[in-house]
């Protein structure tokens, strides 16, 4: 409850201050505003993924991986990313939040963020949100500027730029969020899955 309250301030705060709209902000929300997680949700791990001809370089047993589908940046979207910070939740010792580029796989310049820069990134919402401190929201975009009238939206905006002109020409300026959970304190293994509610992306264009 706490996260889609964090989810509807976030639409809110983003809507009523510039001139961006969102249909992920519309209920029921759509599916593809969910980031997915790799293991839990489609069970690509071990053994098991070899099962569908995946190349496995890992038993992915380290880390929860959210990954979002390829979304584009050509027309200057503005993605929200909300959602839990499992180094406050105690189901994480550390936290990796990136903007890839989906034609090479790679990351974007600057597009790495640990949970040390994403802490205290809701608390703004703490008026109306509860337990704000356990939640990020973060913003990616190829123009930051977009959000200078939003409330801390521009301090906690990445900046998209330097995307490749290689690899898969349907994926070149397009963008892969992801979200690593990386092992569970005391443990050598990744997160409890059970306790990574599922982060959200929220794309929002000009109307």
């Amino acid at each position: 409850g706490d996260l889609q309250n964090l989810v509807d301030a976030v639409c809110d705060s983003v809507s009523s201050h510039v001139n961006l709209i969102s249909a992920d902000c519309v209920p029921p929300p759509p599916s593809s505003s969910f980031i997915r997680e790799l293991v839990r949700d489609y069970g690509w791990t071990g053994p098991y993924c070899r099962d569908i001809g995946m190349d496995c370089l890992g038993d992915q047993q380290e880390a929860g991986l959210f990954f979002s589908s390829p979304r584009p940046t050509d027309s200057r979207e503005v993605y929200a990313v909300v959602a839990t910070l499992a180094t406050e939740t105690d189901n994480s010792i550390y936290v990796g939040l990136s903007a890839n580029d989906a034609s090479i796989m790679g990351g974007v310049p600057n597009g790495t963020l640990l949970d040390t820069q994403l802490k205290g990134s809701a608390d703004i919402y703490a008026p109306t949100v509860d337990n704000t401190g356990k939640f990020f929201v973060r913003y990616f975009t190829t123009n930051c500027a977009a959000l200078e009238n939003v409330p801390g939206g521009l301090e906690n905006c990445t900046g998209i730029s330097g995307m490749s002109t290689q690899g898969d020409p349907e994926l070149q300026g397009m963008i892969i969020i992801s979200l690593r959970d990386y092992i569970a304190p005391g443990t050598t293994s990744g997160p409890d899955a059970s306790k990574l509610l599922t982060p959200r992306i929220l794309m929002f264009t000009q109307p």
